[in-house]
């Protein structure tokens, strides 16, 4: 067996150790040169056993990666500086130790990480953790444990010539606080944002499966659609894959690469560019750094009085010219305090943080103004409700009654606003229609007059609210496009219709006036005879 580490290392060692060093048996002087290999980065023996050879290259990245972490790491300050002194500077901690135990799932190799570093990595999920490895020389860079995850998200990438998808696994619905916030923050290295894209058809790229009986690495040719690989690895996570719906929502601006349309508008947070996504369950932010709004944070009830915008206090929204609007999200925050004249009862006070979102197309209102109406119901409840919707209707009042979604424009609502009278064609109703029918009607009339008597006096009825919404479901006339728009010529008309049938009939004018001409024509006849 060659021993040339041996050999180098123990001609330059001190006297004392190279002569404990000659003393060792020869079996020993065998393990320290494998050893001298293994850390220094040399290839494995070859009289090693098949086990060894296997997790050589694994195990010995670690261990490099650890012997450069302690060797390159600063030296301590001195006591000049008090122990409890907060510091806003940004400790560099060593990757933890792999856990031989924690096996791996599935592996996607060398993608673009965007956070939380920003370099190609292998992405490695295992049985209990996430783990980002340097492709080349396979040293873990980061760990996640999953059990520290609580979102995933799947979403089309925005502003790319070529169809492109992003991942967001998030430990955290609010992003970890930044500079002197973040010392004064324990959980700070606890909220985790891990962030990467791929190309929808990347050129050659590889993946692992290691829950088969005999895991390798399959390279897949190029123009490979990956959107089944990523969902492969995103299933053995513990957290749901949320990803949008253009049926909850779609941008009247905004569309993917391919043309389609998609859930979400372009938006600014400060002067950070991003994509606000309206999504079932809440509103997520895919800027740097994300955030999400489940429906159960969004602030419930309407706008304050005199507050400008229109929406609710969850998702309000502000346009001063109509071309661009301003979306201000409010995340709640739940604070008990003692009552004062009873300490056990607990007052419940909501306060908010408010979130905006400049520049937003003004052509996205009407979008996100139905997507308030339709999870309103849901905004501030303490259960977790992900879908407001019952076999694909929407769930209103979220008593897990379905009902019709609004109708938008559309020429089939018409029918709605037909008049029974009218069901024969549009003809007027003649004097030969049946007597009973006429009873009916004269039933109903009386009806609806007793009905308007007792809305006249019950005013002090329970079900009877001034301030209660009304349900777009049961008033057609409140449906998008229900109501057309009508030129003042047409308007002028109408009136001047109904003044007519008001004055006399609305033939009368047209019959008098005709009369005057035939009169006017007659004299002029009876003088050219004369």
């Amino acid at each position: 067996m060659d021993r040339d580490y041996l050999r180098t290392v123990q001609d330059t060692l001190p006297a004392d150790l190279k002569r404990k060093l000659e003393a060792l048996p020869e079996s020993l002087i065998a393990l320290v040169d494998t050893l001298l290999r293994f850390v220094a980065g040399g290839d494995c023996p070859a009289d090693a056993s098949e086990s060894t050879r296997q997790q050589w290259p694994s195990q010995q990245a670690a261990v490099i990666q650890q012997l450069h972490t302690q060797t390159n790491g600063k030296r301590a300050r001195n006591n000049d500086t008090p122990e409890d002194e907060p510091t806003t500077k940004k400790s560099r901690t060593s990757p933890p130790a792999a856990d031989p135990t924690d096996t791996p799932l599935y592996t996607l190799h060398a993608l673009s990480i965007s956070s939380p570093l920003r370099k190609k990595l292998d992405i490695r999920i295992h049985e209990r953790s996430l783990r980002l490895i340097n492709p080349s020389t396979q040293a873990i860079e980061s760990t996640t444990p999953l059990s520290a995850l609580k979102r995933a998200f799947l979403l089309p990438t925005r502003g790319k010539t070529k169809s492109h998808w992003s991942v967001v696994l998030l430990s955290s619905d609010t992003p970890a606080p930044s500079g002197k916030a973040a010392a004064a923050c324990p959980s700070t290295k606890e909220n985790v944002q891990i962030v990467f894209g791929v190309d929808a058809a990347p050129p050659a790229y590889s993946t692992t499966d290691h829950t088969t009986d005999s895991p390798a690495q399959a390279n897949h040719p190029k123009g490979t659609p990956i959107l089944p690989f990523l969902r492969a690895f995103l299933s053995h996570l513990p957290v749901p894959l949320i990803e949008p719906d253009t049926s909850v929502f779609k941008s009247a601006v905004a569309t993917d690469a391919s043309g389609g349309p998609v859930a979400g508008v372009q938006g600014y947070r400060s002067a950070k560019e991003g994509t606000l996504w309206f999504l079932p369950g809440g509103v997520l932010w895919d800027g740097r750094p994300c955030e999400f709004w489940s429906v159960k944070d969004l602030v419930p009830g309407t706008n304050a009085a005199g507050e400008a915008g229109t929406g609710s206090d969850g998702v309000r929204l502000v346009s001063a010219t109509g071309r661009t609007c301003s979306v201000f999200v409010r995340r709640r925050i739940v604070e008990s305090e003692k009552n004062d004249e009873d300490e056990e009862e607990d007052d419940e006070e909501i306060k908010c943080t408010e979130t905006d979102f400049g520049m937003v197309d003004g052509k996205e209102q009407d979008g996100i103004s139905q997507w308030v109406k339709r999870h309103k119901h849901l905004f501030g409840k303490d259960e977790e409700v992900r879908y407001g919707y019952v076999n694909g209707k929407i769930d209103l009042k979220g008593k897990g009654k379905a009902t019709a979604p609004p109708a938008e424009d559309s020429d089939e609502d018409d029918s709605d606003f037909v008049d029974e009278s009218e069901s024969d064609g549009g003809s007027a109703s003649s004097g030969s229609d049946d007597e009973g029918s006429d009873g009916e009607n004269h039933e109903e009339g009386e009806g609806s007059e007793g009905e308007d008597k007792d809305g006249e006096g019950g005013d002090d009825d329970e079900g009877m609210d001034e301030d209660e919404e009304l349900d777009p479901a049961r008033h057609p006339l409140m449906r998008p496009g229900a109501m057309p728009r009508m030129s003042k010529a047409a308007m002028d008309a109408a009136v001047g219709i109904v003044l007519g049938d008001m004055v006399g009939g609305s033939n009368t004018h047209q019959s008098s006036g005709k009369a005057r001409k035939e009169a006017e024509s007659d004299e002029e006849e009876d003088e050219l005879e004369d």
